[in-house]
């Protein structure tokens, strides 16, 4: 989303809801304004999460070609939970033709294992599988929302690998 996208998505969006909590987020990021708001407005409104946090974090740029060592890029998260006994689950919204790589998650997954939000919550955090309490490997995960120019929403599961997931979000 370029500067103008975003400041039509500004002009738009001031009568929802949502933007009081979505705003100081949106002008940090302006690329992943409009797939935070879709994503958002679809976990609290259509899917009944249970609760939503924002964050976000500095990661070393993936795409910029032209970055320098010391430049950061700012990525937003969401720590959500569809249920109140369950573990929360770490969402990035994006747009859906975002290109991403290899660096782009090894990026995110790394300065996410070291936040604090995502430590507080108890979250994995070793890049290794460990075992979980039921006996089944437990890596760290993280969902990422794609979202289209039609504002149709695909989530995707991420940990040694990506795939559409059975269970999110409900």
């Amino acid at each position: 989303m370029n500067l103008r996208s975003f400041m039509h998505f500004t002009a738009t969006m001031d009568f929802h809801s949502s933007y009081k909590i979505l705003e100081p987020y949106a002008t940090q990021a302006p690329a992943q304004a409009g797939s935070l708001f879709i994503t958002y407005n679809d976990l609290t409104l259509s899917q009944k999460w249970h609760r939503v946090e924002l964050h976000s974090i500095l990661v070393e740029p993936s795409t910029s070609p032209t970055a320098t060592l010391d430049e950061k890029e700012i990525r937003l998260f969401l720590l959500g939970w569809r249920k109140e006994d369950e573990r929360p689950r770490v969402m990035i919204p994006m747009a859906l033709n975002q290109p991403l790589s290899t660096k782009w998650f090894k990026t995110t997954f790394s300065s996410l294992l070291s936040h604090p939000a995502y430590i507080e919550a108890g979250l994995p955090q070793s890049k290794e599988c460990t075992p979980s309490t039921e006996g089944e490997s437990d890596p760290p995960v993280i969902y990422t929302a794609s979202v289209g120019k039609d504002s149709s929403v695909v989530y995707y599961r991420v940990a040694k690998g990506i795939e559409k997931p059975h269970d999110v979000p409900e």
